[in-house]
């Protein structure tokens, strides 16, 4: 459909992961303000561990890709379809930024836009979701920003700096994302 442009944005473009990108991912999710604002559970794991996750990842149809920066061929993060609910065309996206450099810059917005021209264009899907803590505001304004909806909370799903904190979740339906990126840059 489009081809090699199908995943390459502004700044960024996805590749595939690989059993070789586990060190720097275990690095990543060892770190703390990483692990603070992207996963349930912060503990340490090695690249053994994460190698593990990645294998399970793909046998379970999952799609998982590298994030590299267009500008230096550098690589700063994972992101991630599950294994998509074919009868229902629906799935979950995660998005990391790994490395704290590229943080508050607009890599993630782009990674995203990324992934929903995948999901939408390329796997045909309907609806994408995704969750992120309620205190994660700069990413909360960068989903509504792209056109994503809350579509309710799992409330106090996570405990951390010694309260209890929702999990919010958001969605945005094929159509809407069209309408707002398809039919503007046709014109």
């Amino acid at each position: 459909m489009l081809g090699n442009k199908l995943l390459r944005g502004n700044l960024v473009y996805l590749t595939a992961n690989t059993i070789d990108d586990a060190e720097q991912i275990a690095k990543w999710f060892n770190d703390l303000d990483v692990s603070y604002w992207s996963n349930y559970h912060i503990r340490l794991v090695n690249t053994e561990q994460k190698q593990q996750r990645l294998k399970q990842f793909w046998e379970n149809k999952n799609f998982s890709f590298a994030i590299r920066t267009i500008a230096e061929d550098r690589y700063i993060g994972i992101a991630s379809l599950d294994a998509p609910d074919w009868r229902n065309r629906k799935t979950m996206l995660g998005v990391t930024i790994g490395d704290k450099r590229y943080w508050g810059q607009g890599y993630g917005s782009d990674t995203v836009q990324i992934m929903l021209r995948y999901a939408f264009l390329e796997l045909n899907l309907h609806r994408v979701h995704l969750g992120v803590f309620s205190y994660n505001t700069r990413a909360i304004r960068a989903y509504e920003k792209i056109g994503f909806v809350h579509e309710g909370a799992r409330r106090e799903a996570l405990f951390r700096d010694g309260q209890y904190h929702d999990m919010l979740i958001m969605s945005i339906l094929r159509h809407e994302w069209e309408a707002r990126y398809i039919y503007q840059n046709s014109q």
